[in-house]
């Protein structure tokens, strides 16, 4: 399991909704929110820094706050 895989897998487990209609539930990543990990974090280049600009409404804050 690579380093990308773990920490998409610990978000899933471990992370869980805080607010609205599904509160409490766990975190489903959507495939670009997986794809983004995935490519943050398994590149041999190494990142310091990452852009993720996607349409409101598509999960972005939850994301890197659970990156963070």
């Amino acid at each position: 399991m690579t380093r990308g895989e773990k920490i998409a897998a610990f978000i899933e487990a471990y992370c869980k909704i805080p607010e609205g209609a599904q509160v409490d539930q766990p975190i489903k990543l959507m495939k670009f929110q997986k794809q983004f990990i995935l490519d943050v974090h398994d590149n041999p280049h190494g990142t310091s820094r990452a852009y993720l600009s996607v349409a409101r409404k598509n999960g972005k804050s939850a994301l890197i706050a659970a990156v963070v």
